[in-house]
């Protein structure tokens, strides 16, 4: 059974298998995000549309890189020119979702009279035809959870009050949930304002396989650390889901640390308590 616990007399992991930090961790951040050629070109797509003013929604399941993809653009937008922001998480009320976007935008939330979403309204407005104008990109993370009255008010950002041109642009990121609630009749004035909407997919086996040896890499790990046949049988069994991918390969490395095997095989999966549960 594997452990995460370090065994006496046995070296720290990281020394153990030769790598600065541990390849699959979430705490540790990417130099370089892994994108597949398909995501590079979404990308491009999604920066040509907010160039022209334009919203749109992100769909995909869980663990198809939404998230990847958003810290991607975020860091491909040029701040001289755009003033991102991103709220990771929209299961907050609509009077919570509107003032964590106003204190992020840096309007004040504290004045009483004016409603506070007219308030970032005018923020916006003065932002965007100041000295130094940059255009918001509101992107909105599990949006599926949003209340249709919270996309009301971010729909009403998108456009000046006193001029028939964008204000900002709003992404919003969600699973399958979003596309299928977006397609409802209730909120065909919401769907009529973005461009489009762009759905993510699960890695293929071959990407699965770039994706490890990425991840490798920059955590200057071995190259040969997963041998071919793991990377296949890991790629088989999690069907391209990155985050499920993430776990498999955490859980492989544990596994071969406490049988102090320095490569994870075939072997070493299919000899595994929890891989064999999870089958």
């Amino acid at each position: 059974m594997s452990s995460t616990t370090q065994h006496p007399g046995k070296l720290p992991m990281g020394d153990f298998f030769g790598f600065k930090h541990h390849p699959f961790a979430d705490t540790h951040g990417q130099r370089q995000l892994f994108l597949p050629e398909r995501d590079s070109r979404q990308i491009q797509t999604i920066k040509r549309l907010l160039h022209s003013g334009k919203s749109l929604a992100l769909c995909g399941p869980s663990g198809s890189g939404k998230t990847t993809l958003v810290h991607a653009l975020l860091q491909d937008l040029d701040k001289k020119a755009y003033r991102p922001v991103l709220l990771p998480y929209a299961g907050h009320s609509r009077n919570g979702i509107a003032r964590i976007l106003a204190e992020t935008l840096g309007v004040d939330t504290k004045g009483r009279g004016i409603p506070l979403i007219a308030r970032t309204q005018q923020y916006i407005e003065a932002m965007i035809d100041g000295a130094n104008p940059r255009h918001p990109v509101i992107i909105v993370d599990d949006a599926q959870r949003l209340e249709n009255d919270s996309l009301w008010d971010l729909s009403s950002l998108l456009f000046q009050t006193a001029k028939p041109s964008s204000a900002a642009s709003l992404l919003l990121v969600g699973d399958e949930t979003l596309a299928r609630r977006l397609e409802l009749h209730i909120l065909n004035p919401i769907r009529s304002r973005l461009t489009g909407i762009i759905k993510t997919q699960y890695l293929n086996e071959y990407e699965c396989q770039l994706f490890i040896e990425h991840r490798l890499k920059n955590a200057a790990a071995p190259k040969n650390l997963f041998e071919k046949d793991a990377i296949e049988i890991i790629a088989a069994s999690t069907r391209g889901n990155r985050r499920a991918l993430m776990n498999m390969a955490t859980m492989a490395i544990e596994e071969a640390y406490y049988h102090e095997q320095k490569t994870i095989t075939a072997e070493i999966l299919y000899n595994s308590e929890w891989f064999n549960e999870s089958e």
